[in-house]
């Protein structure tokens, strides 16, 4: 059954938000406010943008309702749910579902009071029917600390990420979508300065690219945490070895002239313009785990030993080395290995460690699959 709660309209000094379609209060005491939607692609809008902002201040989680129809921009999907937000899907026969999750639900509050599916009755049909996945994706999340210097630009990865997967087209950036400001570090780290020491987060575009930049200031410097998204079409074999290896020179680059504190690509298969829909897509496989300077040395890790155990590449500097490790073929088995690295760590030191980048760590492990016996996990 749909939610009965009439809409009521969201205020702000007296003023209905345009963007609030109604307001609730959960049995559990979170108040929310739900924005309804219709639009194919649903983008983060400045009225999104700004609803979001409204709902943090106002103590409300903020709930996105839409059709099946529906899909999100990536920086929509990733700065809803960063936010706290929910993202709720009314199914053409009927009932709602969690877009985020896929979980049969009856309620709008239960979008966050429900654990995820467990079984396969947990889901929505809706959720399970085949969807259009017809390219290969590459997810690179990067983190990086800078000096706090005038100097200091922001967007190294994306640009050269973008470089390496379309060779260098033009990107735009904005804070907000659809972004329309030319690609230019200089600006967008200015516009990112004014905001310190708070995060801040802008968008990046370009051909079969869509990038979010995170930075805040902090005590040891300037974080960044970038997450890229590219798709590089249906390569064979071969052609997908050496795109892998080309973004993976990216973190390699990174090591020689930066402070990189961890990195993350991975693969999966999605729709060819990079939109989240409200179905299931195959579940992503890592490719590859950096590890940088500042972790090798606040854990003082045996370079040689790691090599030895699990084919680490020490990158960058010599007196100051990072960590590449090759996560191997695209399966399941890459989800192991990178449980091995990891578990031979102290997730708090690792947390210490990579500031930013170890949040973005731990939600990829969330959201990772868990294990087939008859091998349907791999992407």
């Amino acid at each position: 059954m749909a939610d009965p709660d009439e809409p009521v309209p969201l205020t702000t000094e007296d003023v209905a938000h345009p963007l609030a379609d109604r307001l609730g209060q959960a049995a559990d005491g979170t108040r929310w406010v739900a924005t309804e939607t219709r639009s194919r692609v649903v983008h983060l809008s400045a009225g999104r943008m700004n609803l979001l902002a409204i709902a943090a201040r106002d103590g409300r989680r903020p709930v996105l309702i839409s059709d099946e129809l529906s899909s999100l921009t990536p920086a929509c999907a990733r700065i809803w749910q960063q936010s706290g937000g929910s993202w709720v899907v009314r199914q053409s026969g009927g009932g709602l579902r969690n877009g985020f999750g896929g979980r049969r639900i009856d309620r709008i509050e239960e979008a966050w009071t429900q654990p995820r599916p467990r079984t396969v009755d947990d889901y929505a049909v809706g959720y399970l029917r085949p969807t259009d996945a017809d390219i290969l994706q590459i997810t690179t999340i990067v983190g990086l600390r800078h000096p706090a210097r005038e100097q200091t630009l922001l967007g190294g990865p994306v640009e050269q990420l973008n470089d390496a997967a379309s060779d260098g087209a033009a990107m735009a950036w904005g804070a907000t979508e659809p972004v329309g400001e030319p690609w230019n570090r200089r600006r967008l780290t200015d516009a990112i300065r004014t905001e310190m020491p708070r995060l801040t987060t802008v968008i990046a575009t370009g051909r079969n690219l869509s990038a979010t930049l995170a930075a805040q200031r902090t005590n040891l410097g300037v974080e960044e945490i970038d997450h890229v998204l590219v798709g590089i079409g249906s390569p064979a074999e071969e052609a997908l070895a050496r795109i892998r290896t080309r973004m993976a020179d990216v973190l390699r680059r990174l090591a020689e002239t930066g402070m990189p504190l961890v990195g993350m690509q991975l693969a999966r298969r999605g729709p060819r313009d990079l939109s989240v829909p409200p179905s299931l897509l195959p579940p992503p496989v890592p490719l590859s785990l950096f590890l940088g300077a500042p972790a090798v040395r606040g854990f003082g890790l045996d370079v040689a030993q790691l090599r030895e155990r699990f084919g680490a590449e020490p990158v960058g500097r010599p007196r100051l080395p990072a960590l590449l490790f090759d996560l191997g073929q695209v399966g399941f088995e890459a989800w192991q290995r990178l449980d091995r690295i990891l578990g031979s760590l102290n997730p708090d030191l690792l947390a210490e460690s990579l500031g930013m980048g170890a949040a973005s760590l731990s939600e990829v492990r969330a959201g990772a699959p868990l294990p087939d016996p008859e091998g349907g996990s791999d992407a």
